[in-house]
């Protein structure tokens, strides 16, 4: 399973005005003087679609996507299980692919943006041949989803519960269209182990066997889906015949090379194949910026008006329906009696601890000597889970497997004890710091570094030495991926 978080250095919009899109971001100026806008009133538009995508899931920021063959062993295992999690999964990687594909728009945008303002125009061929490649991949999940996902429209309109989901079988096409998604979200061309790498003085077969074995490394899944492939499958469309042609002109310009550097020159064939080239003088704005800003204009603004808003608006009407956070956990602290969860959108949500889960079927007969130790347990943490009696407390260890209730006590053991620790030395703590104190304790066990505690609670700053906190969770070795 691959986890993955983008709440950090997120990539977009500051504000969210009615002003025009160049001076939301800082641009006003940047094509005053060029003999057409037709891009900006473009880029204005994909600008706005984006913006209400990315508004929208905003919260969907915590992912764990699982590999498509643990999904298919799953539901082998367990038919309605393994059906609810390959719904959700498919859910979630979808949403992904929506989320960072946009926030890969805005920085296209603005490198776009920056290329005209400084009239560079190799930023500029760089970032239209970036922006070709983005919406040809886009476009082909589109198609994708055009051609294979009229049973995952259906499901995800139709169901609304998890039991609904874990009553509908996916297809065949259902799991191509996770493969795709998935490589579209994870894919590389080579797992690179730089641990492995040979030294200077390897020979030949050395390098050759670890170039071949960094590209073999990928399992098929994982592979990154070609560029050549998106483009050849939006090439067969009527409207954008051209692509391949305008890709190539944009990749030899991109090439560090005399003849692909032609274009800034101004070059003629006589009638006996003589070539004549005079160098352009250097002036405010290039003849070479001026070509390729018409390339742009002309044939990327036709791409993003037609193409891209469309496959942003089909990856957004794919996803299940999503209802409004009752309780967001945005700001990494729990309130105190209440656990923190991830939905099947990739939010972060906290529940009370007399949800649900706590009325399941008994698994595990809890033994007089653990019914004492969570007892004794919750008595150190019991400001922490206010309005929670005690049996309940307890019955959170008994719906779950013998071996996880003794694992899962263990941990709460060593967690309270740590918290008791940290109190005791500390000075008196007022409720916030108390709850910040709580939350480190809590989630230490769940992360290996703590860096990622800290991004995924970056209030923990405002607690004094949170680190210490962290270092003893770990340093009994408790957790439970390891047990």
């Amino acid at each position: 399973m691959t986890s993955y978080s983008d709440r950090e250095d997120t990539v977009g919009p500051s504000t969210r005005g009615t002003r025009h899109f160049l001076e939301e971001l800082d641009s006003a100026d940047a094509f005053v003087g060029l003999y057409d806008d037709k891009i900006v009133h473009v880029l204005e538009r994909l600008y706005r679609t984006i913006v209400t995508i990315d508004d929208e899931l905003h919260d969907c920021s915590w992912f764990h996507l699982m590999q498509p063959q643990d999904l298919w062993d799953l539901q082998v295992k367990n038919v309605e299980e393994g059906r609810l999690v390959f719904w959700r999964g498919l859910n979630l990687v979808l949403t992904y692919v929506l989320r960072s594909s946009v926030q890969a728009t805005f920085t296209l945008m603005k490198g776009l943006i920056t290329a005209v303002h400084s009239r560079n125009e190799l930023l500029l061929a760089l970032i239209a041949r970036a922006f070709v490649e983005h919406a040809s991949v886009l476009s082909y999940v589109d198609m994708t989803l055009s051609e294979k996902g009229a049973h995952l429209r259906e499901v995800f309109a139709s169901c609304s519960s998890d039991i609904n989901l874990a009553a509908c079988m996916p297809t065949e096409e259902d799991h191509d269209l996770y493969i795709v998604l998935f490589r579209c979200a994870l894919g590389k061309k080579a797992e690179v182990r730089f641990g492995d790498l040979p030294n200077e003085g390897a020979s030949v077969r050395a390098w050759e066997r670890f170039n071949k074995d960094s590209v073999n490394g990928v399992p098929p899944e994982r592979q990154a889906l070609s560029i050549c492939m998106c483009l050849d499958k939006l090439a067969k469309v009527k409207r954008f015949r051209w692509v391949n042609t305008i890709y190539a002109m944009l990749s030899e310009y991109c090439h560090p090379n005399a003849a692909s550097r032609a274009i800034e020159h101004d070059v003629h064939k006589n009638d006996v194949g003589t070539f004549y080239i005079t160098l352009s003088s250097q002036r405010a704005t290039s003849p070479a910026f001026n070509r390729i800003y018409r390339i742009v204009n002309e044939t990327l603004s036709r791409l993003i008006y037609l193409r891209m808003r469309e496959s942003f608006a089909a990856l957004s009407t794919c996803r299940m329906p999503m209802a409004p956070l009752e309780i967001s956990a945005e700001d990494g602290v729990p309130p105190i009696g209440y656990l923190p969860e991830v939905d099947e959108h990739g939010r972060r949500y906290y529940y009370p601890l007399m949800a649900s889960e706590y009325q399941q079927e008994v698994l595990t007969e809890l033994t007089a000597e653990q019914v004492r130790r969570a007892e004794c347990v919750f008595s150190l943490l019991a400001d922490c889970y206010p309005g929670i009696p005690v049996a309940q407390f307890i019955h959170a260890f008994a719906v779950q497997a013998p071996r996880s209730a003794e694992i899962d006590l263990r941990l709460f053991e060593h967690m309270a004890s740590v918290y008791q620790l940290e109190l005791n030395e500390r000075p008196p703590l007022d409720r916030d710091a108390r709850k910040l104190l709580f939350t480190a304790a809590f989630f230490s066990r769940a992360f290996s570094t703590a860096g990622e505690l800290l991004s995924f609670c970056p209030s923990l700053k405002r607690l004094d030495d949170w680190e210490r906190v962290f270092d003893r969770i770990r340093d009994c070795g408790l957790w439970a991926d390891e047990i």
